[in-house]
């Protein structure tokens, strides 16, 4: 009896641990669809964008997911909100979000 509860613990630690990397990978593709959304459309509303994810992802997800993920992609510089309005997206291109820093060291390095 004892060896079945060991066993039965270890199992759902595996499965816990299991569904941990899933969560994380899942992470990264709602990160891309976002993002090859946004590249193919430039702007996009909140709602329309979801709309999208849920057509689009093969995996059911909860808003709050989606949300925290276009939090996640604004704070690096992928995604911006838009000046006019709060609840539209526009995709930033990888030029855009290089500061000036970086601009004159490749300008400098160039040559090189």
């Amino acid at each position: 009896m004892n060896k079945i509860v060991k066993s039965h613990k270890r199992v759902k630690e595996e499965n816990k641990d299991v569904d941990e990397k899933i969560k994380e990978d899942r992470k990264f593709e709602i990160d891309a669809a976002i993002m090859k959304i946004l590249k193919e459309k430039k702007t996009m509303k909140h709602n329309e964008l979801t709309s999208y994810l849920f057509e689009r992802l093969k995996f059911p997800v909860e808003i709050q997911q989606i949300k925290v993920r276009i939090e996640y992609l604004i704070e690096r510089d992928y995604v911006m909100r838009s000046a006019n309005d709060n609840s539209t997206y526009e995709y930033v291109a990888w030029f855009m979000t290089l500061t000036f820093i970086q601009i004159n060291w490749y300008l400098t390095n160039l040559d090189n």
